[in-house]
């Protein structure tokens, strides 16, 4: 016999005792002052190298409407082009085992015959989770810097939003930003977010039905069956420490060699290669020197490597300056890592042995990638000289969900 319970008052009881099966954010953006509306920068913190001499909250103009909505939006300037980063970041409170789409517009407001080189990254507790480079094809048009579905970690409810931009090559206005956001897509242990503004779901639960548990026809237990001798599992494969093949050059001297391309223009090309001298660990190094040219010339040492779907990273390098460090606008020296086309790590300029060039982690894709990384250096008025070493570069997995990391 099925009992159905008839009494109203008794099903409202019973659905009084279940619990919300639902997660009620507390927010619809967890930004604050996300299209900087308030025109005013707060609560957002800036954080920039003393080239960004130009920056703040501005508003639209008739002859110059650069926000991407309403009236306000975030720009910067520099005035100096020297190699330069510019940072916005603002803590944010969720719930952790929430997953989130976050996210904000920027774009390059260069003219289009000045570009220079221009990056921007996007990351939530120091991760990065998103990042691009400018280029003729979307200069001056807003880009999404965006990640979706992300699932926010650790014990703690207070968490990081950080906007970035990298800047070498030019001076002036170099980028706006408008309208970031941090939207939950589900709570904690995967909860679905309430419909409207309450707390309460959706459907209310109907009426208890009762329905008594059948008795069950005994089964005859059957024979074993002897189990067979295990076959022993084969060891899984490990993902190497390092993702990168022949990363510290120790395998030949002379040109270098596939994995490694080189591109120096201007650099003395019987000079600029593999040698075993001036390494940080034995026996080689990349060693750069200039050829005749007093001029500005740049470097660009690179390989490719493909990161598993489901792998964090990090990347770095170790780089020795072998002339004067940084002088005036006649003897320019710089350097720096890439990745993909963005800033990775830059060398400060003010140490004359080896400095570790090293990036923060990157997120974890959920496909499989193959980026470029590599070095950059640029330098000016030292003809006929050494002027850098470079070695034991790295792509480091710091956690992998696809397979379990080598332990040497």
């Amino acid at each position: 016999m099925t009992l159905v319970s008839s009494s109203s008052s008794s099903a409202a009881s019973s659905s009084s005792s279940i619990a919300p099966a639902c997660f009620n954010p507390t927010a619809t953006n967890y930004v604050q002052n996300p299209g900087f509306e308030s025109s005013a920068t707060s609560p957002w913190a800036a954080t920039y190298s003393s080239q960004w001499t130009g920056r703040g909250v501005f508003a639209n103009t008739a002859s110059n409407p650069v926000a991407r909505s309403d009236t306000y939006y975030y720009k910067a300037s520099v005035n100096s082009a020297n190699l330069g980063a510019f940072e916005l970041s603002q803590s944010i409170t969720i719930a952790p085992g929430s997953r989130v789409n976050i996210g904000g517009w920027v774009k390059s407001v260069r003219p289009s015959n000045s570009l220079g080189t221009i990056s921007f990254s996007l990351y939530f507790d120091g991760v990065l989770v998103d990042s691009f480079a400018n280029s003729a094809a979307i200069n001056g048009k807003y880009q999404d810097l965006s990640v979706s579905n992300l699932l926010v970690t650790g014990t703690s409810n207070d968490h990081l939003i950080k906007f970035r931009v990298s800047s070498s090559g030019i001076t002036g206005d170099i980028f706006a930003a408008d309208d970031f956001y941090i939207n939950v897509v589900s709570g904690p242990g995967g909860m679905p977010v309430c419909s409207g503004s309450g707390s309460t779901p959706s459907s209310i639960p109907g009426p208890v039905v009762l329905t008594p548990t059948p008795t069950p026809t005994p089964t005859p237990t059957p024979t074993p069956t002897p189990t067979p001798t295990p076959t022993p599992t084969p060891e899984p494969a490990c993902l190497p420490k390092n993702l990168l093949i022949n990363s510290g050059f120790d395998s030949y001297t002379g040109p270098v060699k596939s994995p490694w391309t080189l591109s120096a223009p201007g650099w003395g090309s019987t000079i600029t290669q593999v040698v075993a001298a001036n390494s940080r660990s034995a026996p080689n190094a990349f060693t750069g020197a200039t050829s005749s040219s007093a001029g500005s010339v740049q470097l660009t040492l690179s390989q490719q490597f493909t990161v598993p779907a489901g792998v964090s990273y990090k990347v770095g390098a170790f780089f020795k300056p072998l002339r004067a460090l940084q002088g005036t606008s006649s003897n320019t020296f710089s350097a720096y890592l890439y990745l993909g086309g963005i800033v990775a790590a830059t060398w400060s300029g003010d140490t004359q042995g080896w400095k570790e060039l090293a990036s923060n982690t990157f997120a974890a894709r959920t496909t499989a990638s193959t980026l470029a990384f590599g070095l950059i250096v640029t330098t000016k008025g030292y003809p006929l000289e050494y002027i850098f070493a470079a070695d034991d570069f790295y792509v480091t997995p710091v956690t992998s969900s696809s397979m379990p990391i080598c332990a040497s």
